[in-house]
């Protein structure tokens, strides 16, 4: 993995290391990840749009060459989503069907039992509009994707939140998992993480931009915070890794990774791409 902290002449050159055997026969995808909280949306909208989310105060140049693939789903369209730029929904029985004809690069159930999967049809028709296909999945999707290098150009970046120096939100980070630890017993890899000095300091940060959220209750927070723990856990198996600690200083960074990728898919002809099926 490369962690990639800076953006001087011998890291990009390690990044552009990454790519040097990519095949020019194959489409190029990138696999995005990381951690809830860790500010993945707002990292990526803030390199597409030049501006941030949540007032953060942002400004810089866009670059827009890439786009995010859309996922199917089996679950209710909510108010305020459209079909086909939120997720395309389907039925269980399309879904299951599509599972069938292998047309998901990869697909999961979520904790309430709905489907949701990529379908290889986007990432073809990202590249045929000439952009770089960004697949924004989980760590567990990742591993599939990594199965279809025989098919794909796949570079693949985790994004991970810095550690806090904030000693007070620490304390009362483990006086909450204390609390719930008996009613949870999933949160005790979490825990176990915050006696772990550099794991500790992510965590605060990570339980810190949930709490700015304000969208869930502190026992779903704790829980996506322990998911966080094995998720961290596994971004030594991405090749580059990114810290959002500011969107001034981790933007430029996530743009050298999908340049980097976009340049080596420009040598692929956009006719070049895997059946949709």
């Amino acid at each position: 993995m490369l962690l990639l902290d800076s953006l001087n002449p011998q890291k990009r050159q390690s990044l552009q290391a990454l790519t040097q055997d990519f095949d020019p026969q194959k489409p190029t995808l990138v696999v995005y990840s990381g951690p809830s909280g860790v500010g993945k949306g707002v990292l990526r909208n803030a390199l597409y749009t030049g501006k941030s989310d949540y007032g953060l105060g942002y400004e810089g140049k866009p670059w827009q060459q890439f786009q995010t693939t859309v996922s199917a789903t089996t679950r209710p369209m909510r108010k305020g989503e459209s079909e086909g730029v939120d997720y395309y929904f389907i039925n269980n029985d399309t879904f299951t069907k599509k599972v069938q004809a292998h047309d998901f690069l990869e697909f999961k159930p979520s904790g309430s039992g709905d489907m949701y999967g990529t379908p290889k049809s986007e990432v073809a028709r990202i590249h045929q509009l000439g952009f770089l296909p960004v697949l924004e999945i989980e760590t567990e999707g990742k591993k599939e994707i990594d199965k279809l290098k025989p098919a794909y150009n796949i570079l693949s970046v985790f994004v991970l939140p810095p550690p806090s120096q904030d000693t007070a939100l620490k304390q009362e980070l483990s006086a909450q998992v204390g609390i719930a630890l008996s009613d949870y017993s999933t949160l005790k890899p979490l825990a176990q993480a915050l006696s772990v000095p550099n794991l500790a300091g992510q965590m605060t940060t990570l339980y810190s931009r949930l709490n700015t959220r304000n969208s869930e209750n502190t026992e779903k927070r704790l829980l996506r915070l322990a998911k966080a723990v094995a998720e961290i856990e596994e971004a030594s198996h991405y090749d580059v890794a990114i810290v959002n600690d500011t969107l001034t200083e981790a933007v430029p960074k996530l743009q050298a990774v999908f340049e980097t990728a976009y340049e080596a898919s420009q040598v692929t002809s956009p006719s070049k791409t895997v059946d949709s099926k």
